[in-house]
């Protein structure tokens, strides 16, 4: 009897189990959130304010953000529910933690106003200003009344001006009369107070264009009253301008002064630019030692870019002793800051193997993050890279993408590489014009191979329609900038009257400054003037000396006319051995007219050819193509960011 009425109790609890779980699926009241969240709005809109607000309730147990912030504004107004503010304030902060950006300004007005919730400036501030961040226009006005007012906040009245003007452009009439009072207090203060913090409030309006238009002239006029009452942000900008030459003429001296009155304020960036102008010798002479002291000082604040140029030094030696591992450590935590001219040259010394063991893995990895700031140091370092497969595929194609955009973000080297590869049709069609083309926009960046190159082709031996006078000014501008090659060059044009007047004169000049280089072309030709005396008093012994200047650097036409010289005597006392000997040499360097000589020596025959004139003619594309160290070859920053 008690095992069936166990049966039967196990039977009804199956069935009426059953049966109400059957009742709760086929309920039409149940719903899922999101349907739930519909029906809610819709009765919402017949001003069925009891259906909305049990529809809105399900579905904000089911974790609908849109339907926990209607249920607490319906809690709120006591629509449908009775008014409670705490309920309106458990909901809101649900919402408002799923990102629901009314439901954060409404969380902060709650705590601002000690409405369902204890009164918390601190709090209301920082719900206020996740809204505000995404934009709503209140929160911002809300923003900018705390900072005026320092409520929640550190009083900043340029936090007020900025956030104010948010809400302005979101066409938010409050913060419209907000913004125009809060300008109207400046103005008066800056007139009647000199107030400092006033002024230099309204500089900065003026230079970032807040509430006024953009005005850099007027916000360096308030930077100047700022900083002239002891203002360090207005110190620090006004420094920056004159660093900078924005809309005032550049001047460092004047950097130089008020970045040392902000730094000695405490101000840590400009802590790190002094330090630079010192090392530079820019504005404020060059101080070595108090270069070092300025920036260990910022370093000790933890400023990255102080950080980076005390790598600086210690590569370079500047005010410390040469010391690679110290440099590369501090490139390193420069580059895990997110610095991009640390993370180029963190690079670079990985992949030469500076500072420690070379590692191209690491190398590719930092370029490639320096470039995804668009650095242009690092885009052409990517560029150098693939143009010589260095560690990687050789890759033409990807070698142009990288130079091109290195150009696009101001390398000027890159110029000079696209130049080349057009030169010589690596990744490219070799195309003469397009090379002049990149040679030629390199060249007026100063860049004294493209000058170079430039001047080649147009000497119409590559391809490019002949133009000596272009030719002959552009090799006189590499010239004046000490390219001996270029000099030898010009030499040569003056000698034979080709894009320059013939003045065997000017010959000379440009063959001796050449030859002081220790160019051995150009000390073959200088020995030849001196032989002949021509441009120049007739001088054997110097003839003499110059040629074995340029055959002891291996030079053949030199070492033929070193043999030269001493089968005739000339210069030097005659002697058929050592005329022999050099004749042989320059032979075997694979100059024919040499290996005549010295079978006419050995028969006694005079009549010794002898080379007039030398010069190369290639342009210097070998940076492209050579098989050798890839040390020196990639861009690294040298000099201290300011």
């Amino acid at each position: 009897m008690r095992l069936a009425k166990i049966l039967i109790g196990v039977f009804l609890f199956v069935l009426i189990g059953a049966g109400a779980t059957f009742f709760f699926i086929a309920s039409p009241e149940y719903a899922g959130g999101q349907k739930a969240l519909e029906h809610g709005k819709e009765a919402y809109g017949k001003q069925e304010f009891e259906d909305a607000a049990k529809w809105f309730r399900e579905s904000a147990k089911e974790g609908e953000a849109k339907a926990q912030f209607l249920l607490a504004r319906m809690y709120m107004q006591g629509q449908g529910v009775e008014r409670n503010t705490k309920q309106a304030a458990r909901w809101y902060r649900m919402a408002a933690k799923q990102g629901v950006a009314e439901a954060q300004y409404q969380l902060g007005f709650f705590y601002e106003n000690g409405r369902g919730l204890n009164r918390d400036e601190v709090e209301a501030a920082r719900w206020y200003r996740m809204a505000a961040d995404q934009g709503l226009a209140n929160a911002q006005l809300h923003m900018a009344i705390l900072y005026r007012e320092g409520r929640g906040v550190r009083h900043n009245e340029l936090e007020a001006l900025r956030w104010s003007v948010k809400a302005v452009r979101q066409g938010n009439g409050d913060a419209r009369s907000f913004l125009s009072n809060l300008t109207q207090s400046l103005r008066s203060r800056a007139r009647n107070d000199d107030d400092a913090e006033a002024e230099f409030i309204l500089g900065t309006m003026s230079r970032r264009g807040l509430g006024s238009p953009h005005n850099d002239v007027k916000a360096a006029e308030w930077f100047v009253k700022a900083a002239m009452q002891g203002h360090r942000e207005a110190q620090f900008q006004l420094a920056y301008q004159y660093a900078n030459g924005i809309h005032i003429q550049k001047d460092y001296a004047k950097a130089a002064h008020w970045y040392l009155q902000a730094a000695l304020q405490g101000d840590v960036r400009s802590q790190t630019a002094i330090g630079a102008l010192y090392t530079l010798g820019l504005g404020a002479g060059k101080d070595l030692s108090k270069a070092l002291y300025w920036t260990k000082k910022a370093v000790m604040a933890d400023n990255v870019r102080a950080r980076f140029n005390l790598g600086l030094m210690y590569t370079q030696g500047i005010g410390v002793p040469r010391d690679e591992q110290r440099a590369f450590k501090w490139y390193k935590k420069c580059a895990e800051s997110g610095l991009a001219e640390a993370e180029n040259n963190l690079a670079v010394f990985y992949a030469e193997g500076r500072g420690a063991g070379r590692n191209m893995k690491q190398a590719l990895h930092w370029f490639h993050e320096a470039a995804a700031a668009e650095d242009a140091k690092a885009e052409f370092n990517l560029g150098m890279m693939y143009t010589r497969g260095v560690s990687i595929e050789m890759d033409s194609e990807a070698a142009r993408k990288w130079m091109r955009r290195a150009e696009q973000h101001g390398n000027t080297k890159a110029l000079m590489f696209l130049g080349m590869m057009y030169d010589i049709g690596q990744g490219v069609g070799e195309n003469p014009r397009q090379a002049a083309v990149w040679y030629e926009k390199a060249a007026q960046h100063g860049n004294v191979d493209a000058m170079y190159n430039l001047a080649i082709l147009y000497t119409g031996e590559h391809g490019l329609k002949h133009d000596l006078a272009k030719a002959a000014a552009l090799f006189r501008r590499a010239a004046d900038a000490g390219d001996a090659l270029a000099m030898t060059h010009l030499g040569v044009m003056y000698q034979e009257g080709k894009g320059v007047a013939f003045d065997i004169a000017k010959a000379a000049v440009w063959y001796q400054k050449a030859a002081q280089t220790n160019y051995k072309v150009a000390q073959f030709n200088l020995g030849n003037i001196y032989r002949r005396g021509e441009g120049l008093k007739q001088d054997d012994r110097q003839a003499v000396r110059w040629y074995r200047k340029a055959a002891k650097q291996g030079y053949a036409p030199a070492k033929n006319a070193l043999g030269y010289m001493y089968a005739t005597g000339r210069g030097i006392a005659a002697d058929k051995r050592k005329a022999a000997h050099w004749f042989s040499e320059a032979s075997k360097l694979g100059l024919e007219m040499a290996g005549d000589n010295l079978n006419k020596l050995k028969r006694g025959k005079g009549g010794f050819g002898l080379l007039s004139l030398a010069v190369e003619h290639g342009t210097r594309t070998l940076l492209l193509t050579r098989d050798d160290s890839d040390a020196g070859l990639f861009d690294l920053y040298a000099k201290p960011l300011i």
